[in-house]
């Protein structure tokens, strides 16, 4: 394949380090990956960063900048989250790999040759609320790195849960779940990362249901016995608590419609083997289908019979976690489902689609020019 030069502009991601160490969120470490990926496939990849100082060459074509100087030239302009500083880049190919479905754009609309989205049910989103055509939307995905979590090395805690995702989706269910969980198991436990704090002080003066339920979790989390709130960790700290996890619960419930688009942390436990317990949230049906227990949120409704229906509320889910802890078959069955689900769904594969449309695209541009 034809080795490119691509500028990946990354500025616009300014809640959570970039280019910078220490905790990642999952659109970081998306473009963190994409852009050791493509420059170990032999492209000439420039990262553009908020957060930079100074320019580093972190491989042989891998080079990240500051959000002033740097290269303005490529064959390919990835934007990431959002166009707003597209003024100073040049290039006949831009994609816009957005993190949502309702990316700024301002007024590089008309300029965007391609979406490149997470999952299918990113796409739908995508081409319903922005009247985009189905075709500019191409599915590269997210993947794992299986070797990270060498079975030698994981250290299951029996009864372990953990939270590792923005706690505005729905940790109060996950709380309720958890006190249901621990009147059959005593010692289960619940580990609380991603930056609680960080998020509680964007909402706790505000006059918003969701600001008193953040109170109430903060109440919580002090009190709560067996619960360890750990604020954000490194990727190596991260590794070592999902590899302790002995069943993950996610009831994803967030604020705003296209922001579960993915599952970039629970695809990480199923690389560890950890059996997933999943709302029917977007895209979560999509991947983990065929390995997670997949269960309506707490407070809605699914069939009994086919007449009735019920509402279901954090027993039904505590119920459905304890099965999985105390049944070692049932275990081990959705252990191995996960990992084999995390062993198809790879950096490596996803830096092959993203090549594939970066090089068919640009064949097409040249085509059409020369035509």
């Amino acid at each position: 394949m034809e080795d490119l030069s691509i500028i990946i502009d990354g500025r616009p991601l300014t809640t959570y380090p970039l280019g910078k160490p220490g905790f990642h969120a999952g659109t970081e470490t998306f473009v963190i990956q994409l852009a050791k990926g493509l420059a170990e496939r032999g492209h000439t990849v420039h990262t553009l960063t908020p957060d930079l100082d100074h320019e580093e060459q972190r491989g042989t074509t891998e080079w990240w900048w500051g959000p002033e100087n740097h290269p303005r030239y490529a064959d390919v302009v990835i934007g990431v989250f959002a166009l707003s500083h597209l003024g100073d880049l040049v290039a006949p190919l831009l994609v816009m790999a957005p993190n949502g479905i309702d990316p700024p754009l301002y007024d590089y609309k008309d300029q965007v040759d391609a979406y490149a989205c997470f999952t299918q049910a990113h796409a739908d989103l995508m081409v319903k609320r922005m009247r985009i055509d189905p075709w500019a939307c191409h599915i590269t995905g997210l993947g794992v790195i299986p070797p990270s979590y060498r079975r030698d090395t994981i250290h299951r805690e029996y009864g372990r849960m953990l939270w590792a995702n923005d706690p505005t989706r729905g940790l109060w269910h996950c709380l309720d779940i958890y006190d249901a969980v621990r009147k059959q198991v005593p010692e289960a436990s619940l580990v609380v990362s991603y930056g609680f704090d960080q998020q509680f002080q964007a909402q706790e003066w505000r006059d918003t249901a969701l600001a008193e339920v953040m109170w109430e979790c903060k109440r919580r989390l002090a009190t709560t016995p067996g619960v360890e709130s750990m604020g954000q960790l490194t990727e190596l700290q991260m590794v070592k608590q999902q590899m302790q996890t002995h069943v993950h619960a996610m009831p994803s419930d967030p604020q705003n419609v296209g922001s579960q688009l993915h599952g970039l942390t629970q695809l990480e436990l199923a690389a560890a083997g950890v059996p997933l317990v999943l709302s029917d949230i977007e895209a979560f049906p999509e991947i983990f289908g065929e390995v997670a227990e997949i269960l309506p949120l707490p407070g809605m409704m699914r069939k009994a019979t086919e007449k009735d229906m019920v509402r279901v509320d954090a027993q039904d889910w505590a119920d459905v976690v304890v099965s999985i802890m105390k049944d070692t078959k049932k275990w081990r069955a959705m252990s191995k489902a996960g990992r084999e689900l995390a062993e198809k769904h790879t950096w490596a594969a996803v830096i092959d689609r993203w090549e594939t449309l970066l090089q068919t695209l640009l064949a097409q541009l040249r085509a059409k020019a020369a035509a």
